[in-house]
């Protein structure tokens, strides 16, 4: 019984956190309104992530609303395996911790300004690598990235105790 209650109490939250249709403003309105016969069959998390993203939408400058629809072009005319694996990415990335973040996209920044055919170069040599080959270079990039997110950990630590050692004087 409890259980049951529960789950009724869920949903009734669930559904009082939805966004009708006429709450939203006009601009989001226009900006989501390839969604407006669906919006109420769409369950409240949808909703509000829809609500602000056309918030995020709005507060852009063209350029970047540009830059959107040309890389949402891009999205599009990827396959539903492609997009998957980079979703999958995106995920791994998240779980890294800002320090690996920052040194991913350092790295990524690096290899971009690279002139291409010296990018195209390092892609080849890793495309060329037997399976075994591709497997321990990867494992190499997973140590050293364990072994920085160890040494962030360290230093978070030892800054920490001296924040301590300091606040005890």
């Amino acid at each position: 019984m409890k259980y049951l209650l529960t789950i009724i109490l869920l949903s009734v939250s669930a559904t009082a956190m939805a966004t009708s249709w006429e709450e939203l403003t006009t601009e989001q309105r226009s900006v989501l309104s390839e969604f407006r016969d669906q919006w109420d069959k769409l369950d409240a998390d949808r909703q509000q992530r829809l609500a602000l993203g056309a918030e995020r939408w709005l507060a852009m400058e063209p350029k970047e609303r540009s830059n959107m629809r040309r890389r949402y072009s891009r999205w599009q005319r990827l396959d539903a395996d492609q997009r998957q694996r980079l979703l999958q990415r995106w995920q791994q990335f998240q779980e890294l911790t800002p320090a690996q973040q920052r040194k991913l996209r350092q790295t990524h920044r690096r290899l971009r300004n690279l002139p291409k055919a010296q990018r195209e170069q390092l892609r080849q040599k890793f495309e060329q690598m037997d399976g075994p080959e591709r497997r321990r270079a990867l494992q190499r990039m997973q140590r050293r990235a364990e072994m920085e997110r160890r040494r962030v950990q360290t230093e978070r630590r030892r800054a920490a105790d001296r924040r301590q050692q300091r606040s005890q004087r």
